[in-house]
């Protein structure tokens, strides 16, 4: 999906506000792996625990390094060529919310926020592995298991409260 708009990314039509929250360059953010663990795995080791400090620091690190990477990019995009060129295309090249790709500077742009999701990707990828390496496989089970239910449960509260805000604005409108 990422390589046909990497802009849907960032916030999927098919996600609820509240989902959308949770969203880190197009994804969660790996950090959250140490909430979960700490959170739902209470069996930790002296040794377990002081690996799982250093890949959240050595993680941190990259974290702050792919933010730098969003920032100049978003930073770019401010930059007088690009926002030139947006002010003189208009809206005449919008068409069914899609931007057409009119030159080589927007094609630029695209690329590198590909490279910045794929490098967050791999960043979550390597972090959960991490994780999973550092414990045990019934620690394991209960880290995902809690990875699973929170994201379950965000989707449910998120979809209920999208239901409460429409059953609000129907009920103001007189429906």
């Amino acid at each position: 999906m990422s390589h046909r708009n990497v802009f849907y990314m960032f916030s999927p039509a098919w996600f609820t506000p509240l989902e959308k929250s949770f969203l880190w360059i197009a994804g969660f953010k790996p950090g959250l792996a140490f909430s979960l663990v700490m959170n739902s795995v209470n069996d930790l080791s002296e040794n377990q625990v002081e690996r799982l400090n250093r890949l959240r620091v050595e993680t941190r690190v990259e974290e702050k390094d792919l933010m730098d990477k969003l920032s100049k990019i978003q930073e770019s995009v401010a930059a007088p060529p690009l926002m030139g060129l947006a002010q003189q295309l208009g809206i005449e090249h919008l068409r069914d919310g899609e931007i057409i790709e009119v030159n080589e500077e927007i094609e630029i742009l695209r690329t590198a926020v590909e490279n910045v999701v794929t490098d967050a990707d791999r960043l979550r990828t390597k972090t959960a592995d991490s994780v999973v390496g550092i414990l045990s496989p019934f620690q394991s089970l209960k880290f995902l298991a809690a990875a699973a239910q929170l994201q379950l449960r965000v989707r449910m509260v998120g979809t209920q409260r999208e239901e409460e805000r429409r059953h609000q604005t129907d009920t103001w409108n007189g429906w």
